[in-house]
């Protein structure tokens, strides 16, 4: 059995498949397990093990940080969805979509305006995520990526808390 230390962090799939262990490879993915802070390989010899974690290493961007970006990446976009439909539903942001339509088609600027605020709102929201997200492309390790937090409570304050009831009654 071969064995070496690494970080919980590390794609340990993608180190046991340079190694050929992946289901469908040569040997079955049983072989591995992780604990202790070391990953240890049945079948494997020392000499292999490190060779596969030196190509791992040589390839981290492919390997972990490009995947655990996107991934940061998909957490911070959920979470501002999240945030918005929490504050407007999907069917009611559907709804305002509609009212707004209707209120260009009808010239009834007034009712677009207070529509229009909204969303204002939600692109002021979406371009703090984006914003974060190019944070995340920019930095270089898994901890720091890690570390990007997307705080979106400040936009408590400037949410326009508008209805759909005011916005049918704005007739021009």
């Amino acid at each position: 059995m071969a064995s070496i230390q690494i970080s919980p962090e590390h794609n340990i799939p993608k180190i046991i498949e340079i190694l050929g262990l992946e289901p469908g490879g040569s040997r079955p993915a049983e072989y591995y397990r992780f604990e202790g802070g070391h990953l240890h390989v049945d079948g494997v010899t020392q000499e292999q093990l490190e060779e596969a974690w030196a190509i791992y290493n040589n390839n981290i961007e492919d390997y972990l940080l490009t995947p655990t970006r996107d991934h940061r990446k998909e957490e911070l976009s959920r979470q501002t969805a999240e945030y918005i439909a929490e504050k407007y539903p999907v069917f009611r942001q559907q709804m305002f979509q509609a009212l707004y339509s209707e209120a260009r088609a009808n010239g009834w600027e007034n009712r677009a305006q207070y529509i229009g605020s909204l969303l204002d709102w939600i692109k002021s929201v979406a371009g703090m995520a984006i914003a974060k997200e190019e944070e995340v492309d920019g930095v270089g390790t898994v901890e720091e990526i890690n570390g990007v937090v997307l705080d979106l409570s400040p936009f408590d304050a400037s949410d326009p808390n508008i209805t759909i009831k005011a916005a049918i009654n704005i007739s021009d």
